[in-house]
């Protein structure tokens, strides 16, 4: 039977594997700053004892080259003698024998010449009979004198040898503690980051799934998996509206589209109809038939023309949202705005409507020409249809105060209720009170696509009130250059 291991999912996450790194850099800083401490304190606090104790075994060298063994025994005496004894001391003769001194034998051989250096411990005396000695550390020089004698001098570092043992045991508890608390948070971050990643990823299984309503948790946590959350919400209202759109987009065209096209057929049914029932003897139709089948058949091309234009419509603002067929460059929207404003103008007098148009200087935009002038004929056209008769329009361009360009057609009517103008933003849109009126409820999208290709957008608010309401104001707003 084979035994696998299972592997918790969060220890795959990129978090633990930063987690484990940073424990790693946690110990290694750790080690760095013991050895620091050490250098600076025992390390040290040994060079120190050295340095004194080379100096004693210099005092007693010279004693011996002066005096030889005798003086050096006087000298031990007198050190042991006052009481205040800080070095330890031992003559040995040639073989390692004690001649005088502190310790029964030298606890490493004598160097052959010069001197030699050395950790060792030594043993105190007991605190009750019967106990093994504490041993304590010390360290000593030994050194060989001229006649083959040894001297040793030692010093008791016990009290350094506390502090270094001290030190290891604090920098090893410092440092396990550290990358266990380091593990532990790694581990409760890492689980935490592998839960939302696991939302995250059935989100968008269920996307794919085709359930565009789900959304991603509002974690309202700052960090980068709030960020993505959000720009993943964005992105499926973005989605589902254009899917909604996309669905509804047939259902619209084939309402939009059912009229002209049964006008079409019932033209085309009178003209095979005329034809059939003309007299046979007749090689050509009469005046009054001839009249009649000219109506129809105008009537027909100008129904297939409306049909034309709406899917002229439909091309060109997938082209708009596709980001195709656009050449930005500095464009004065001001000039562009009195040009169009003096084009449509004999359209708003001839509608019988009243029209004027206030625009500002140096409206200066990073612009494509040829989509800005779709969206204003697009929101003056809608203008001409949509405002009652006897009411008034008015174009409007002008820098906002938050620096912005704002290009808006206000006219009166009834305006659009406030809980419909998100809706009427949308592609073959159309209100019940629209339904009558040539168009195929694209125009505002394209609009809005317009905007968007500038990184702007589209603002809908109450225009000129008047007696049959509080009328519309539709603004296109883009960033100045």
């Amino acid at each position: 039977m084979a035994w696998r291991v299972t592997i918790p999912a969060f220890w795959r996450t990129s978090t633990f594997r930063l987690t484990l790194i940073f424990a790693a850099i946690l110990a290694v800083f750790s080690s760095i700053l013991l050895a620091y401490l050490f250098n600076e304190t025992i390390w040290a606090a040994r060079r120190e004892a050295f340095g004194r104790l080379n100096g004693e075994y210099r005092q007693l060298a010279d004693i011996h080259a002066a005096g030889g063994i005798e003086a050096v025994k006087r000298a031990l005496f007198e050190r042991s003698a006052n009481g205040e004894q800080v070095f330890y001391y031992l003559l040995a003769a040639p073989d390692g024998s004690p001649i005088s001194g502190d310790f029964s034998g030298l606890p490493a051989r004598a160097p052959v010449s010069g001197i030699s250096r050395h950790a060792f411990s030594i043993a105190e005396a007991s605190a009750a009979p019967g106990e093994p000695a504490a041993r304590r550390a010390a360290i000593a020089i030994i050194g060989r004198q001229s006649d083959a004698t040894s001297i040793l001098v030692a010093l008791d570092i016990e009290a350094t040898a506390e502090t270094a043992r001290r030190l290891r045991r604090a920098g090893s508890l410092g440092a396990a503690t550290g990358i266990i608390v380091a593990l532990l948070g790694g581990i409760l971050v890492s689980r935490a980051a592998a839960a939302k990643v696991r939302t995250l990823a059935r989100l968008t299984e269920d996307v794919i799934a085709g359930d565009l309503s789900r959304r991603a948790p509002d974690w309202r946590s700052g960090d980068e998996y709030s960020t993505l959350a959000s720009a993943l919400n964005a992105m499926l209202v973005r989605l589902e509206r254009l899917v909604q759109s996309a669905r509804n987009a047939g259902d619209a065209i084939a309402h939009d589209l059912r009229t002209p096209l049964a006008r079409v057929r019932n033209r085309l049914e009178d003209i095979a109809a005329h034809l059939e029932t003309a007299p046979p003897q007749s090689p050509e139709p009469g005046p009054q038939l001839a009249a009649e089948l000219a109506a129809s058949v105008s009537e027909a091309i100008a129904e297939t023309g409306r049909m034309l234009e709406t899917f002229n419509a439909v091309l060109r603002l997938s082209q708009i949202e596709a980001g195709e067929n656009g050449a930005m460059r500095r464009v004065d929207l001001a000039d562009m705005a009195g040009t169009f404003a003096e084009f449509f103008e004999p359209a708003f007098e001839d509608a019988g409507l009243g029209f004027e148009a206030m625009i500002g200087s140096g409206l200066m935009a990073i612009a494509d020409s040829a989509m800005m002038g779709q969206a204003l004929t697009n929101l003056l056209d809608n203008a001409t249809k949509y405002t009652p008769a006897g009411g008034a329009a008015a174009l409007r361009a002008r820098r906002r105060s938050d620096g912005q360009i704002e290009v808006a057609v206000v006219n009166t009517g009834p305006g659009i209720p406030e809980d419909q103008r998100g809706r009427v933003l949308e592609r073959f849109t159309r209100l019940d009170t629209a339904r009558n009126s040539p168009g195929s409820g694209l125009g505002l999208s394209l609009v809005v696509a317009v905007a968007e290709r500038h990184q702007g957008h589209v603002e809908l608010s109450d225009g000129l009130p008047g007696p049959d309401g509080p009328g519309l104001r539709v603004a296109l707003v883009i960033p100045a250059a």
